[in-house]
Formats: C-alpha cells, sequence, structure tokens
C-alpha cells in the first residue's frame, strides 16, 4: 500500500511540475516575441533596442518570423539580415533565400556576402533542393569574379536542373547559346529551352521561340518556331502564338498576314490567353476599326484597358481622351487624369500637354481648386508608384477623390471616405489602397487640427 501511495505521489509531482513549467513558459514570452509584439505597435526603435543582444541563440521560427515582418512589413530588408541570418544559420530555406536576395541587391552594402554564399552552398548540397542549388549558383553569378567561378556556377545550377527548377534551364540555355564563359552549343541549348516548357516556365520558352522566329543566335526556322509556340500552346500558355500573331502583323521577320494573325489573337482572347501590352493594343484597334473583327467598343475599350494597366503608355493617352471627351465611355475628368499621369510616367509626350489642359479646365471651372491641387498632385504621384490605374472604371472611387481632394468644387473628406468605401464594398481592390492613403491623410490633418 505504501508502494502504491508512494508512486501517486511522484506521478502527481511529475504532473505538477509540468503543469507550472508550461505556465511559465506560457506566461514568458521570448524575447523575439516580446520583439515581434513591440513592432506590431509601430515601437520600433523599442523592438530593435530589446533585441540588440543575446537574440542569435533563440528559436529559428521566432527569428525567421521576426525578420519577414520587419523585411515585408516594414519594408527595412538590411534591418531584417542578423534575424534572417539567425535562421539561416538552423537551414531555414525561406531565409537562405530571402538573404540571397538582399545580398544581391545591396552587395557592396551589406557585408555577409561571403557568410551567405557559404551557407548557401552549404544547404544546397546538403538538402540537394533545386530552388536552393539554382540560387547558390545565382549569387555568385551575380557576384565579383564570377568568370572565374563559372565551371561550379554551372555545375550548380546542372544540377539544380536534374530537380527540374525552370530558371536552371534558362540559365543553362542561355550560357550554351551566348558561348562567351564556355563554347557555344546550339544544340544543347535547344534542348535545355525545350525543357522549359515541360517546367511549364513559358517566359522561357517564349524567348526561344521568338529567336527562332527572329534568326537572333539561331538560324530563322519559322516552321520551327511555330512548333514551339504549338507545344506551349498545348501546355496551357497561349502567349507564344500570340508573339507569332504580332509578328504576322508588323511582317519583320515573317511575310506579313494581318487577316490569319487577327484570326488566330480573336480566337486566343476567347481562350483567355495572356498578350503582350502591344498586342492587345493592337486587337484593340481592329474591333475598333470592324475590318478583321467584328465592330465592337465593349471588347475595343476592355482590351484597351488592358493595354493600358500594362504599361502601354499610348493606350494610356488614347483610352484617356476618350474619357475627357464622354465618348463611347462617361466623362470623367479624374480618370482621364490618372491616364495621362500614366503615359507621362511610361515616356508619352502628349500625355504631359493633355494633364496639363485638364487641370486648367478645372481651375477655370471650379473656385478655389488652387489651395487643393497640390494635395491631389501628391496623392497621384503616390498612386504612380503604387496603385497605376484601376483595372475597372469606378465611378464611386473616381468621385471619392475628387471630393476628398475638392478638384471638381466640392471639398467634402468624410463623403469621398463613405464613396470609397462603397467602391471597396463593391469587390474593387484598388480601392484599398486608396482608402488607407486617404485615412493616413485625414489622421494627419486631423492631428494638425
Amino acid at each position: 500500500m505504501k508502494v502504491l501511495h508512494y508512486l501517486l505521489y511522484i506521478c502527481l509531482s511529475v504532473c505538477l511540475a509540468s503543469i507550472n513549467y508550461a505556465k511559465d513558459n506560457i506566461s514568458k514570452p521570448s524575447v523575439l516575441q516580446k520583439a515581434l509584439e513591440l513592432f506590431k505597435k509601430s515601437k520600433v526603435d523599442a523592438a530593435f533596442g530589446l533585441v540588440k543582444d543575446g537574440f542569435s541563440q533563440e528559436n529559428s521560427k521566432e527569428c525567421l518570423d521576426i525578420g519577414q515582418f520587419i523585411d515585408y512589413k516594414l519594408r527595412l530588408p538590411k534591418k531584417a539580415v542578423p534575424f534572417y541570418m539567425c535562421a539561416a544559420k538552423h537551414g531555414s530555406k525561406p531565409a537562405l533565400l530571402s538573404l540571397r536576395w538582399i545580398v544581391t541587391k545591396n552587395i557592396r552594402e551589406v557585408p555577409l556576402h561571403p557568410v551567405v554564399d557559404r551557407l548557401l552552398k552549404k544547404y544546397a548540397l546538403q538538402t540537394n533542393d533545386g530552388e536552393l542549388l539554382y540560387a547558390a549558383g545565382d549569387l555568385m553569378f551575380r557576384s565579383k569574379g564570377y568568370k572565374k567561378r563559372y565551371p561550379q556556377i554551372l555545375k550548380f545550377w546542372e544540377q539544380s536542373a536534374k530537380k527540374s527548377w525552370p530558371e536552371a534551364f534558362f540559365q543553362i540555355g542561355t550560357a550554351y547559346m551566348r558561348g562567351t564563359l564556355i563554347k557555344q552549343d546550339l544544340k544543347k541549348a535547344a534542348e535545355n529551352f525545350e525543357k522549359c516548357i515541360d517546367v511549364k516556365y513559358f517566359w522561357c520558352a517564349n524567348q526561344y521561340g521568338e529567336k527562332l522566329l527572329t534568326g537572333k543566335f539561331f538560324s530563322q526556322d519559322v516552321s520551327k518556331a511555330k512548333e514551339v509556340f504549338n507545344k506551349i500552346h498545348e501546355a496551357g500558355s497561349g502567349k507564344g502564338l500570340s508573339i507569332y500573331a504580332s509578328h504576322l502583323l508588323s511582317g519583320k521577320h515573317v511575310k506579313k498576314n494581318s487577316k490569319l494573325a487577327y484570326e488566330l489573337l480573336q480566337k486566343l482572347e476567347l481562350e483567355g490567353a495572356e498578350f503582350r501590352p502591344a498586342t492587345y493594343a493592337q486587337l484593340a484597334k481592329c474591333y475598333k476599326r470592324g475590318k478583321y473583327c467584328p465592330k465592337d467598343k465593349v471588347k475595343y475599350l476592355n482590351l484597351l484597358r488592358k493595354a493600358a494597366i500594362r504599361f502601354d503608355a499610348k493606350s494610356c493617352y488614347k483610352l484617356a481622351k476618350l474619357y475627357s471627351k464622354g465618348k463611347v465611355v462617361p466623362k470623367d475628368d479624374i480618370e482621364a487624369y490618372l491616364l495621362h499621369l500614366m503615359g507621362m510616367y511610361y515616356g508619352y509626350q502628349p500625355s504631359l500637354g493633355a494633364s496639363n489642359k485638364i487641370v486648367a479646365s478645372w481651375k477655370k471651372k471650379y473656385k478655389n481648386v488652387d489651395k487643393h491641387l497640390i494635395r491631389f498632385k501628391m496623392f497621384c504621384i503616390m498612386m504612380q508608384g503604387k496603385l497605376k490605374i484601376s483595372k475597372v472604371y469606378d465611378a464611386n472611387l473616381n468621385h471619392g477623390i475628387a471630393l476628398f481632394y475638392g478638384i471638381r468644387g466640392v471639398y467634402d473628406p468624410e463623403q469621398g471616405l463613405k464613396l470609397v468605401q462603397k467602391s471597396i464594398d463593391n469587390g474593387n481592390e484598388e480601392a484599398k489602397l486608396v482608402l488607407k492613403m486617404f485615412l493616413e491623410e485625414h489622421q494627419k490633418n486631423t492631428n494638425k487640427e
């Protein structure tokens, strides 16, 4: 009986000790957990002060979490380096890949390049991971003295290619195609580029098809190029055939055949294929003129907008003119102005004069617009870098912008915020960024008052 009591006593003691240990661990968050909470509360200096010393022995998962928060949320990649290093030393793949990008972009400013290079190679060879093997070769390729190390770089890429990592096929194919650092071998280059189709790396495969079409590096072979583009199409991308169609329209490298080109583009558009910006603009023109395509104003506008949001400057200008005049689309000076700004941003000079005319019309038509224009122009500059233009025309969003900045003669920021919120409720994702920018500015103005 005494033995039984003694055993029960031991079991209870162990259970209580486990509970107390768990309580202590739950109630005492690690240094990194505390720092992460401070970062989330925007107390950046306090957070960095907390982790300045002694965080390197912390859990590698916590190191990765805080590194990613600093990198992605605070947008301070260089500050994230020590935390990524902490995780990378334990073999964390996301940390190693993040370090590779930070070091690549800031080789002179981040003095850890040799350490990252060594860690990447170590864990790439240990894990035999295709992405890490490619990254190790890529970091060496982007570093000083890469020409002497090129055989080693190529070895890493070849091992990566055995694991079917897409970019490895492109780099190996490019190396054999150019023949600058290794002996040129167009047969091996073609083999690697064709493997891009199998791994669905369509950008690489399309580049190969276009080189065959134009005769750059490879001998011009239109039938082989068509074969490659058809294989890409069968694998799930119509962009290659759209490239072929655009060459049929220009007639530069193949015999011009506009009818065949537009028939092909219409078929691909119905399939939902992605085109280059200029190709969207060409197909839009076809629907406008009605020569090889049926006249269709809706398709014309949709395709013109697709070209514009993909940075085709001339399409931005054309679409802006339609909104300025109210032809085919509702008249909207805000939409027109933003589109002209985008045209200017991508180097189309006529957009500059057109945007100045819109500003002059606001000054002439509405009172007290001058004092609001500076804030509005600052907003537009910020939008150029982040938002570009909305994928769909949204009157609520544009009128909300006009009210918030008093551009159309009425200054009512509260109503402007409501209209932008309404736009979000209707499913416009771009409006979320506008609302965020509005709230930040509104808060600043409230604090000043």
